[in-house]
């Protein structure tokens, strides 16, 4: 690999010979159709009088992918190498070098090209030297930048335009030349400057001729100028044959372009605009000629003989300035070459050429540079390996620097970068409720830029105040990934006079401003605060600890898109904040304000109107899609941009104004016949073929223009139509129902009534003349006044929905008529004040004498009722007396029976027969279960007979009790205990009840796997209720559930005589409450009761009638 770098041999003959080419011995010297065909570039060499290709390079057959036998003596045309109509457009600009052309390779593929055109004249004919170079990458790269230029464009279009007027003025100014070849007397002039000099004749002309109408006193110095040849311009005034004075100006110059003949030459014109012009287009000229000689990257040959010799036999002159190669380094030494490659690349470079060389392989390489100057650049380093005859290798290449392309490309993958991390954050921001997620992403981001051994960002609390002074401390919050803020405060002046002016500040680690700013461990690294600004305030800082803070400046401009992010996002979570606040502060506002605006937003919700923009043209420019369906037109139409004449037109054409215009209001037929002439209305209606109405309204804009609305009032229209009808039918009634009516401005008295109102008086409205207030309190009997305004306020204040009362008003016959007057405030003033009531009068004379009839009866029913009612408490009382006589006397009897049989059963039953054993026990049986009867009697009684005890009862602790007592839990019954509220009541009596409840669910419920026993209160029902999931009952059956001794079930095994539930039902309704119980066979049963709560009440001297009634 080393034999790269040895020195070439570089001996000579003694004397150039024939045939001697300064190629060592041994080495055959390649043919130029070898050197062509070895060109790493694609080249052709075609006839160009016709296009027939004579020679091509390997290059170009592995370009295009024809093999050479195809192509010689054809056209490109004839081999399809042109895409489309890319031959066109070669044609027209097969002298441009940096255009691409799109060229058809074999198979149907595609090849991106720029060509490079020479024309060579031989003694036959004139040849057309191409060579083509494929630019994919360079395409690519296009692509990449043709998103910026398209954002150029209209600024380019603009300056296009101005060209074109520039070029307009070019053509018709007057402008002359001429030329003189170095060494010749003889100049030649333009056409132009024989017009404006006034010489007539062909040119050439001699230099005494030329310079005759300079006037004397400005020779001299058009002289010195023409001496100097610098592109000076000069003023001089020229005499022409006519003896006209004209002033010229002129520029004069030497024309030193490599290939061409020196040569100097003038400019000269009458127009000072035109002659600037001319030196910027000529000065473009020149860079164009200049780029033109230019080739961007370096062509090399390299040979390297068996021995490993190296010698670089052609290297282009570009490399001098790629490689800064000095003047004592010789181009044709490979050592200096290698001398450039990168300390890290060179290994790999030297493998690469072994390795390609070895096996005939292309390469196609990066590698690094390092050069005098202490730059470091890119190359790409293509080379195509030869092998001679003699086995020595031949390497053709090509190098190009690809810094400037790598360094955009890296550029563009770090700015997409950046723009990604804001998408990114802007997306966390839509879709996250917090922010704190948000921002600790943003500093991952400028982490990954800037890799700071700690940072943070912080939200500022303090805020300027109304006269834009720098507050003397700032307050904020750091935002942690953890989501909790922790707070800190910033006091030195220095910081927050920089900070506030948007400048970066860096703090060293024995600031004092640095300790307050740290989190977590000191990592001992000088702190960078970036502020935030937004509107000029300062809501945010960045802070960034780096060890080198310059590094963390110096990216700043870099990390403004994440900056301002950062900013423009807290400046959004502010307002959103605020916004937030004061929605939460509007939300507590009453009640019936949030009602009236949800009832509002339903109104609101419900509306469709067409809405559309009117330009100063009339064209429409917007419209929404209510619009297309109350025209009826199709969306295609309207997005054409129509005016209204074009709209008004085509739905004249169909028919929706009918054939004379009548279905449209007579205030907008005019403007809808005109085409643009007649100012539009600003409201007016128009009726559809179909039969709705619509409500056409134009509103003027300022800035001109106007906003068109479409609303289907449709609805409105019938119901004005209805409410015409139901007025009329509302007269109807009232002159049916004889009813009079009133309207009392309550500002003024004034007091408006119909005819029947003063006819219920015996007045006509005539006789009552002005009627007010003061009428109205005339008639009305001084005792029913008071109470009638008493009435009023009471309904004006709102503590009422309507005012009514029965009043006395004087007929005028005399006697008292007895009046129902109702009404309601029905306007107020904006602060509530009412302004205007109505109502009506009904005379209710015969129903007042029918409800005195009544009243007298009622009178003499209640005396009846009292007697009777006190005859029955008597016999209750009787009643209960006896029951619980015989109840108890007959337990003592009932008691020597049950003993007496049990004793003989036990004693006497070996000498008793079955049948007697079987007697005794059905005595003993009867006889128990008869005492148990009597017993529960006696429960029923003392219930019934008890004195009630209001007071708080705890629910909760009296079914933990009761639970407890029974051993439900420990018996395996799922017991389920909700939190229920206290009652009022007597607690012993409502435990009983309770109890008996818990008893009967878990009796019925016992055979389930598991019972359960569910206990709680629904706030709906007001209600507590204990729920089983037992064998349930058919509630066509439950109005036998609360009697004395009924049983729905007839089953043996479940214990119990059925007075359980008429005993609870006793108590409940002793309370005031009241018991009832729903259920499905198989299924359960839940009964439900109700009891006093709320604050304690005695209940003491309750009757049973007076608890249940």
């Amino acid at each position: 690999m080393s034999s790269w770098l040895h020195q070439p041999s570089i001996e000579k003959p003694e004397s150039p010979m024939a045939g001697d080419t300064g190629v060592p011995e041994g080495i055959q010297q390649p043919s130029y159709e070898e050197v062509f065909d070895l060109v790493p570039v694609a080249c052709s060499v075609s006839r160009l009088s016709d296009g027939l290709i004579l020679a091509v390079n390997g290059e170009w057959c592995s370009l295009a992918g024809i093999p050479r036998a195809s192509v010689l003596g054809s056209t490109f045309t004839q081999l399809g190498f042109w895409c489309d109509d890319e031959q066109q457009i070669y044609l027209a600009h097969r002298d441009d070098t940096k255009r691409i052309f799109a060229l058809r390779a074999a198979a149907g593929g595609q090849k991106l090209v720029r060509v490079r055109n020479r024309v060579l004249r031989t003694q036959n004919a004139e040849l057309l030297v191409s060579s083509l170079t494929e630019v994919s990458e360079e395409a690519a790269v296009r692509t990449d930048l043709q998103r910026t230029l398209d954002e150029l464009s209209h600024a380019n279009l603009a300056l296009r335009a101005r060209l074109e007027l520039h070029d307009e003025i070019e053509q018709l100014a007057q402008v002359g030349a001429w030329t003189n070849e170095a060494g010749k007397d003889e100049l030649t002039w333009s056409k132009g400057l024989h017009a404006i000099t006034g010489l007539q004749g062909c040119s050439p002309l001699d230099k005494a001729t030329a310079r005759s109408g300079i006037h004397p006193e400005d020779l001299p110095t058009w002289l010195k100028a023409r001496e100097a040849m610098d592109g000076r311009s000069v003023d001089f005034r020229w005499i022409t044959p006519q003896g006209q004075t004209r002033w010229l100006r002129g520029r004069m110059g030497r024309s030193r372009v490599p290939g061409n003949r020196e040569a100097d030459f003038g400019v000269v014109q009458d127009i000072s605009p035109e002659i600037e012009a001319r030196q910027a287009l000529q000065s473009q000229l020149d860079l164009i000629n200049e780029i033109a000689q230019r080739v961007p990257g370096v062509m090399y040959q390299v040979h390297r003989s068996p021995d490993g010799q190296t010698e670089v036999t052609f290297l282009s002159d570009q490399a001098e300035q790629m490689l800064e190669l000095g003047p004592h380094e010789h181009k044709t030494d490979p050592r200096a070459l290698f001398a450039r490659a990168h300390p890290e690349d060179l290994p790999r470079l030297l493998n690469d050429l072994d390795r390609c060389a070895s096996l005939g392989l292309n390469l196609r390489e990066h590698y690094r540079i390092c050069l005098p100057s202490g730059a470091e650049r890119w190359l790409r380093f293509e080379a195509s390996p030869r092998k001679q005859a003699n086995g020595s290798v031949l390497w053709h290449g090509y190098v190009a620097d690809v810094t400037d392309e790598r360094n955009a490309r890296s550029a563009m993958e770090r700015q997409q970068q950046l723009l990604q991390a804001v998408s990114t954050a802007l997306s966390l921001y839509i879709t996250s409720d917090g922010k704190t997620e948000v921002f600790v992403h943003l500093l991952e981001s400028i982490g990954e830029v800037v890799g700071p051994s700690a940072s943070f960002l912080a939200e500022m609390a303090t805020r300027a105040n109304e006269v834009q002074q720098l507050p003397t401390k700032l307050e904020g919050v750091f935002l942690s990934a953890a989501g909790q803020p922790q707070a800190f405060s910033l006091d030195d002046t220095a910081t927050l006079d920089m900070l506030a002016d948007g400048r970066a500040v860096v703090l060293e680690a024995r600031h004092p401003s640095h300790a307050a700013l740290h989190q977590g461990s000191r990592t001992g690294d000088p702190m960078v605060l970036v502020p935030l600004l937004a509107q000029s305030e300062l809501i945010g800082l960045i802070g960034l600890e780096h060890s080198e803070p310059d590094t963390v400046i110096n990216e700043l401009g870099f990390l403004e898109p994440l900056t301002r992010a950062a900013a423009q996002m807290l400046l959004a979570w502010r307002a959103h904040s605020e916004r937030a606040s004061t929605l939460k502060r509007l939300a507590d506002t009453t009640d019936q304000l949030s009602t009236q605006r949800r009832a509002l937003q339903v109104v609101l919700d419900s509306m469709s109107q067409g809405l559309a923009k009117l330009e100063s043209d009339e064209r429409i420019s917007f419209y929404n899609r209510q619009i297309l369906e109350l025209l009826d037109v199709p969306d295609a139409f309207m997005a054409s941009g129509p005016t209204h004449a074009q709209v008004a037109a085509h739905l004249a054409q169909r028919g929706d104004f009918g054939e004379s215009y009548e279905l449209v209001d007579p205030v907008g037929r005019a403007y809808v016949k005109s085409t643009g002439d007649v100012e539009a209305p600003e409201i007016y209606l128009r009726r559809t073929r179909q039969g709705r109405y619509l409500e056409v309204g134009t509103r003027a804009l300022p800035e001109g223009g106007a906003i068109r609305t479409i609303t289907d009032v449709t609805p409105y229209m019938l119901t004005q139509q209805e409410l015409a009808t139901e007025r009329q039918r509302l007269a109807w009634i009232l002159e049916a129902t004889r009813t009079g009516t009133w309207e009392n401005n309550l500002e003024t008295s004034e007091l408006k009534v119909n005819c029947r109102w003063a006819e219920m008086v015996g007045y006509s409205l005539e006789e009552l003349g002005e009627v007010s207030h003061a009428t109205w309190k005339r008639l009305v009997h001084p005792d029913d006044l008071v109470r009638a305004d008493a009435a009023r306020d009471h309904h004006i204040a709102g503590r009422a929905p309507f005012y009514e009362c029965d009043i006395r008003m004087r007929h005028k016959d005399g006697h008292w008529v007895w009046i129902n007057t109702r009404g309601r405030v029905h306007r107020r003033a904006s602060d509530g004040k009412p302004l205007y009531m109505s109502g009506t009068h009904i005379d209710i004379s015969e129903r007042v004498k029918a409800q005195e009839a009544v009243n007298a009866l009622n009178e003499n029913l209640e005396h009846l009722v009292a007697d009777r009612t006190r005859n029955l408490e008597r016999t209750l009382r009787d009643m209960e007396a006896i029951a619980y006589s015989i109840a108890h006397d007959l337990r003592t009897p009932l008691r020597s029976v049950n003993g007496f049989a049990a004793v003989l059963l036990e004693s006497e039953a070996e000498h008793l027969g079955e049948a007697g054993t079987k007697s005794l026990a059905r005595i003993v049986g009867s006889s128990a279960r008869m005492g148990q009867m009597l017993t529960e009697m006696l429960d029923v009684l003392a219930v019934v007979r008890a004195e009630i005890r209001g007071e708080s009862v705890d629910m909760n602790a009296l079914a933990k009790d009761i639970d407890h007592q029974l051993g439900l839990r420990a018996g395996g019954v799922d017991v389920t205990l909700d939190p229920m509220p206290n009652a009022i009541g007597d607690q012993k009596l409502i435990k009983q009840a309770l109890r008996n409840l818990m008893d009967n669910a878990w009796k019925y419920a016992r055979d389930r796997q598991p019972p359960r026993v569910h206990l709680g209160y629904e706030a709906t029902r007001d209600a507590y209720f204990v729920r089983d999931n037992g064998i349930g009952f058919d509630m066509t059956q439950s109005p036998k559930l609360f009697g004395l001794f009924q049983r729905l079930h007839g089953d043996p095994t479940v214990p119990g005589l059925g007075i359980g539930l008429a005993i609870t039902s006793r108590i409940i309704e002793r309370h005031g409450g009241r018991i009832w119980a729903e259920a499905t066979p198989g299924d359960g049963a839940t009964f439900w009761f109700s009891l006093p709560m709320g604050r304690s009440q005695s209940l003491i001297g309750l009757s049973d009638a007076q608890a249940s009634g």
